[in-house]
């Protein structure tokens, strides 16, 4: 259950100053707020090293290092997904497209680092179709 949330200002901005600059707070957060907002948060995972955990299983930090890239990655796509059907759905506004497309292609550069070119160019192709809607919809008026 989320509490207070007749507290978020509907019409201005506001800033969220969560306990703890960790993850937690953040999924909590991102999983009741109704309106988009920045985070800033303390890096948990330095990618070049994790890179190379991940594909070393006797590595002591394998275990952990392939839950934080599969939570990021899905947090990605979720928060990608979130933003792109906020704009469909109801604001049609081209800053909630945009983090949509910026979202997605934090993933992709994920995907490139980790070697995964056909889940990459997947991701490619889909911010590609989101854009040309984006530019469609500004084209026809259909955005704000």
């Amino acid at each position: 259950d989320a509490h207070g949330l007749e507290n978020i200002p509907k019409e201005s901005g506001f800033m969220f100053f969560p306990n703890h600059q960790g993850l937690y707070d953040v999924l909590a957060i991102v999983d009741v707020c109704p309106h988009p907002f920045s985070v800033v948060a303390k890096n948990l995972l330095d990618m070049k090293a994790a890179v190379k955990d991940y594909f070393d299983p006797n590595s002591s930090d394998y275990d952990t290092t392939v839950l934080y890239i599969r939570l990021l990655k899905k947090l990605l796509d979720d928060s990608a997904t979130a933003y792109r059907d906020r704009y469909e759905l109801s604001t049609r506004r081209i800053d909630d497209i945009n983090a949509g497309i910026n979202f997605l292609l934090a993933n992709r550069r994920i995907s490139i680092a980790l070697g995964n070119s056909e889940e990459a160019e997947e991701i490619k192709k889909k911010a590609i179709t989101w854009k040309k809607l984006m530019e469609s919809d500004q084209k026809h008026g259909k955005s704000n």
